[in-house]
Order: C-alpha cells, then structure tokens, then sequence
C-alpha cells in the first residue's frame, strides 16, 4: 500500500499516468483542462500518449490528455480510456485483505500453513509461519522473480484462473524463500499472489470477484477490468509501449492472469482518483468503509520498508 506521510504518484506502463495531491487553488466546481501541459511533458519525453488526472480536497480538480492510443495510429487517446495500472493492483488487493479482515475472514498474522494445511509437507519449512501481513509487505521472503518452470507450467494449465494460481502458489512454496521471512524487504510478485490465494481459499471465492465485489463496486469503480484493455488488434483502448534503445515499439498482452492479485487491473483515470480519494479521505480518518485502524494499517511502513 502507501506509506504514511508520503505522495502517491502513479507511474504507468502504457502511457505514463500521474496522480497528483496537490494542485492550485480554483472555484469549487471547476476542473482545469491541463491538454496544453500534456502534451509538452508528451513531446519532451517522447511518449505515444500521456494522460494526466489531480485531486485535491477529495476531488478531480484538473486533467489533461494527448496523444495516441498506438505509436504509428491516429486513435486518439482519450481520458474515457482504460488504463492498465500494473502494480498498483497489489494496494487493491491490501484493501481487499483489510475489508475480509475486519470480516473475520481471515486474521493479518494468518500463516500460510493455517491456510493450506493440506501443503505443509510439501512447502519450504521456512514459508510455514509467513503471514498475510509478511506477504503483502513484501517481507515474506518470497522471491523477486518467479521460478521459470513453476511460471511456465501454471500458464499453460488448460484450468481455471483460480487453479492455475493454486499452482503456482504450490510450486512457489515447495522452493526455500529468497531470505529468511522477515528479513529484509524483497519486491515480489510472487509474494501478493499467495496473499491473493489464501483469500480466496478462506472465502472460497475467486480474486477477481472478491475484489469487485469489496472494493470496485462500493467505490463506484464500474470501469475496473483484468488484463489486457480492449479487442485483440484493435485500437479501441490503449496498448502498452517498450522503449528499447530509442526505438519504441507497440505491445498488446498482458501476464498469464493466475498474477491478478500482484497486477491486471484495468481502469480510467476517473475510477482511479475514486479509490486514491478514498484512501485519502481514509488516511484523514474520513473513511467509511474501512476504520480508521485499518487505513493506519494499510499506510504504516512495515519493518522499515513497504507499507501493505
């Protein structure tokens, strides 16, 4: 999540999305056009596209768009685009872990073994005792890249999204961490998408619809989607953009999905500052969907390092 006393902006691989805190003072109902501000940030840096959103005060204030959904097309970007946010995802799923929390469905200091029983002879000794806390503070000590042969096999599992993460959680867990649990702080995939999988073993629920559920839907967040944005080919959405030795060059895909949790979401800059203003509003003790313990929680630094 985000830490404490820290501005949270949002870097985006497809286009370069930011979400600002502040921004100058202006009439209450009115939001600046930033399209001129845009687009020279867009011809500076060279980037096919660039889309721009600011809140203050628990609202849109300003934003801006230019540029093209493709490099070499003239589909226009637009500020109703779906954006793909990456890593930004794994706050989501913080969120969704505090929400089932305050359930009762399962506790921050739950283990995996608690959670999967049924691994424990199976699992690295030293993976038993992590906690859901541990795992979506990147203190766990699960690796920061994924073993090839457990990620290649999970793909091409011809199974539900929900199989393939069990798999890939099961066979990241029989290899030994990267470092003692709790440790150091470790960046990690790997690390979110166990968090994911044990909330969906104690609700027997999948990813994706407990975090429509408990987080999209009661944030208003209708645009919010998972992998890849728009038809296969098309220009109707935004693809993602690789930078190679000055050559940029147009991709369209995303990760096998069983990586949900750590990061597939799809959303507009709209839907996007809702959930900054919540967290915001949350971090002002203003939330009314989470206490106030719990959004201190979410935006505490853990061991030093990363807040959930």
């Amino acid at each position: 999540m985000i830490a404490r006393k820290t501005i949270w902006s949002v870097p985006i691989v497809v286009f370069g999305l930011l979400l600002a805190l502040i921004a100058p003072a202006r009439a209450a109902d009115s939001v600046e056009d930033l399209k001129a501000a845009v687009e020279a940030i867009r011809l500076k840096h060279q980037v096919p596209g660039l889309a721009m959103i600011v809140v203050k005060d628990g609202r849109v204030v300003a934003q801006g768009v230019g540029g093209v959904r493709k490099i070499g097309t003239k589909a226009s970007l637009t500020m109703q685009d779906l954006f793909h946010i990456g890593s930004c995802t794994k706050s989501m799923t913080a969120t969704l872990a505090a929400k089932l929390v305050e359930e009762g469905a399962i506790r921050w200091d739950s283990t995996i073994e608690e959670v999967f029983p049924e691994w424990k002879k199976e699992m690295s000794t030293e993976y038993r005792k992590v906690t859901l806390t541990q795992l979506l503070s990147h203190h766990s000590g699960a690796p920061g890249k994924a073993d090839p042969g457990v990620w290649s096999s999970s793909a091409n599992l011809k199974s539900p999204v929900v199989d393939q993460r069990r798999a890939f959680v099961k066979g990241t867990l029989t290899h030994p961490p990267e470092a003692p649990p709790g440790s150091r702080m470790i960046y990690s995939n790997q690390g979110v998408i166990i968090a994911g999988a044990m909330l969906e073993k104690v609700t027997r629920r999948t990813w994706e619809e407990l975090v429509r559920e408990k987080v999209f839907n009661p944030l208003g967040m209708i645009s919010a989607g998972f992998g890849q944005p728009g038809a296969r080919g098309g220009f109707d959405q935004p693809w993602g953009h690789i930078n190679k030795e000055g050559v940029v060059t147009a991709v369209q895909g995303d990760n096998p999905p069983f990586l949900g949790p750590a990061g597939t979401v799809h959303l507009t800059l709209a839907d996007m500052a809702k959930y900054l203003i919540f967290h915001l509003k949350g971090d002002r003790g203003e939330g009314l969907y989470l206490k106030p313990a719990t959004f201190q929680k979410l935006h505490t630094e853990v061991g030093g390092g990363a807040a959930l």
